[in-house]
């Protein structure tokens, strides 16, 4: 009896143990991801990286010739690319989401309120506006606003994380800018990758007041024809534990795609020089 006791208490601990490193299936990932709108996002932030480097590129004393600078544009490139972002955000996401949450994930995700959160962060993508006029246009609807909308448009961006997103996300994107530099400028005037983030941590907590003031403009004025009852549905989603693990699988999933993307530019980097290609 006592063998058998040991056998089943075994038998649920490996039952246990497996259910702990359970992945969900990677199409699965990837639905989600594209439902939330990441696939889109990745999409747009390499585009970032690679746009950041081409300007810094003109406006630098680059010592490299014009065939190194294209090779290093399109290592860039490569290595930022879409599907490279997209491969690895969505390893990350089959990994670490919860396979008994992803049934209440599409639930949202395809409710109407989901689809009506969703059409308007679409819609929104589409407008090209320069930052400070989207702060300026936002403040002032948000200003407008009755309080119990403010409110929960407040909460919506303490729950989406979206300052710490934005934060993460643009000194992801400085750094990518930072590596394809090391080749287009002076060895003297090369910021190296942990002077970046040491500036970054030492500014941390003034960019995460600018990032959610920003949210919260960009918030007022995405979600402006969204009903109360929508917006509380969503902020509902956002607070559960389901939502939260969602969003933080996520910022740990773009911030993975990064961190691999730089580490391939910095294998390409050396192959972009003219000795290497002759």
């Amino acid at each position: 009896m006592t063998r058998k006791l040991r056998l089943a208490l075994l038998a649920a601990a490996l039952f246990m143990s497996g259910l702990a490193h359970a992945e969900i299936d990677t199409k699965v990932a990837e639905e989600l991801m594209h439902k939330a709108g990441l696939w889109d996002q990745l999409g747009q932030m390499g585009a970032q990286a690679e746009a950041g480097f081409a300007q810094r590129l003109k406006q630098s004393d680059s010592t490299a010739t014009s065939s190194e600078a294209q090779r290093a544009s399109a290592a860039m490139g490569r290595a930022f690319g879409p599907e490279l972002l997209r491969a690895t955000s969505t390893k990350v996401l089959a990994q670490n989401l919860k396979p008994e949450q992803v049934a209440t994930l599409l639930r949202w995700f395809d409710s109407p309120q989901g689809q009506a959160v969703r059409q308007a962060e679409v819609d929104a993508a589409k407008k090209i506006v320069s930052p400070d006029a989207s702060m300026r246009e936002g403040r002032v609807l948000f200003d407008a606003l009755p309080d119990a909308r403010k409110a929960l448009l407040v909460r919506m961006v303490q729950a989406t994380r979206s300052a710490e997103f934005m934060l993460e996300t643009s000194g992801n994107i400085a750094i990518a800018m930072m590596q394809g530099a090391r080749l287009v400028q002076p060895e003297s005037a090369a910021v190296t990758e942990s002077e970046i983030r040491a500036q970054l941590a030492a500014q941390r907590p003034q960019m995460l007041t600018l990032y959610a003031a920003f949210s919260i403009a960009s918030f007022a004025t995405m979600y402006q024809d969204i009903p109360m009852e929508t917006l509380q549905a969503y902020a509902d989603f956002l607070e559960s534990e389901v939502g939260r693990h969602f969003n933080d699988v996520t910022l740990q999933a773009v911030n993975a795609a990064f961190i691999q993307g730089a580490k391939d530019l910095g294998q390409r980097l050396p192959g972009t020089k003219d000795a290497s290609n002759v």
